[in-house]
């Protein structure tokens, strides 16, 4: 009797459970249904309205006939479900499905996704690489640095707003495209390589210091100290002590930066051995990378320099200001320089 009490609890749940299945996927294929059709309407408002209430029910099979529906669509429709689709990958469950969408055989929603490119359209470019950066996918990063190379300029910098956000590793493919591209390109990519702070790259940003653009070589003195570490040092020394007037305050920062790993009275040694091996002439290019180091010697060495009319002097003593530690140290660095009218807020 409890035997046949418990298979018949079981049926009775099964069934149940069915129903509530069946009634869940007819209400999904009946919202999918009504979004398809809200998407030949050429109301904007009724299109992105009917995309907002269409993602309670989105699930693969929603996606796929969306997916299909924007391949042929008009280029105002397609942008719409573009921008519907970065909204959904905001959400790590949805994301995953959309990484991992199948529309047919053979046919993956990302190569999908990747024709959209192919338009003419710039605002459906945008709006597909956004959603390439929502997604994530690692088969994006080819295909949106591959943009970098383009002689479109505007499509350059939708290709940089996305690598921007790209969740994944970008660098080593950004650091490829970078001499292939032109110069919107460079400079975007050397944008990308400092913010990423790819140190592994930063032989790339050094070899567009011999750019014969005036904007990509600067481009790339500004990535420098983003991407330089402590191995660089003695090459940006060399670089420092012979460089031109408009590249010394980059490569200052960049001296600065490869050693920030150093601790003060490290980081003032190995400043300190660099300018008696630069010579008189060229150890106050090193001014400023010893007032970061914010120690008491450094004091004596900068206001005698400066009152010895060194120019060099006069920034890092504003530096030496800002790192000063004891408030005897900034009362005299601040009496030296109202002294002369030059301190700076």
């Amino acid at each position: 009797m409890n035997i046949r009490y418990f298979y018949f609890l079981y049926f009775f749940l099964l069934i149940g459970s069915l129903s509530g299945v069946y009634a869940q996927n007819k209400a999904e294929a009946a919202a999918t249904k009504q979004l398809l059709t809200a998407l030949k309407n050429p109301d904007r408002t009724q299109r992105t309205t009917a995309l907002e209430a269409a993602s309670a029910y989105a699930d693969t099979p929603m996606y796929i006939d969306v997916y299909k529906t924007m391949a042929k669509a008009k280029p105002e429709v397609k942008t719409d479900i573009l921008q519907w689709i970065t909204k959904e990958a905001a959400n790590p469950e949805k994301k995953e499905k959309l990484r991992r969408l199948e529309i047919k055989f053979d046919l993956p929603g990302t190569q999908v996704l990747a024709n959209q490119l192919k338009t003419p359209d710039n605002n459906v470019k945008e709006a597909t690489a956004q959603v390439m950066s929502a997604i994530g996918h690692p088969d994006f990063i080819g295909v949106l640095t591959g943009m970098l190379s383009s002689p479109d300029n505007e499509e350059v910098t939708i290709a940089q707003k996305a690598l921007s956000t790209f969740p994944g590793d970008i660098d080593r493919a950004v650091a490829r495209i970078i001499p292939q591209a032109g110069d919107a390109g460079k400079i975007a990519g050397l944008e990308l390589l400092a913010e990423r702070k790819a140190n592994a790259n930063v032989h790339t940003v050094f070899d567009q210091l011999k750019s014969i653009s005036p904007e990509v070589r600067k481009a790339a003195l500004v990535a420098l100290k983003e991407v330089v570490s402590e191995k660089d040092f003695t090459l940006l020394a060399g670089m420092l002590e012979s460089a031109e007037e408009d590249a010394i305050p980059y490569l200052q920062q960049a001296v600065i930066s490869s050693l920030d790993v150093q601790d003060p009275a490290t980081r003032f040694d190995t400043v300190s051995r660099r300018m008696i091996l630069a010579g008189e002439s060229k150890k106050h290019l090193y001014f400023t990378a010893l007032a970061t180091t914010g120690l008491p010697d450094v004091l004596p060495l900068l206001t005698t320099a400066y009152q010895n009319g060194n120019e060099a002097a006069r920034e890092a003593l504003q530096i030496a200001l800002k790192t000063a530690t004891t408030d005897e140290e900034r009362t005299a660095i601040r009496q030296l320089l109202e002294e002369e009218g030059i301190e700076k807020n």
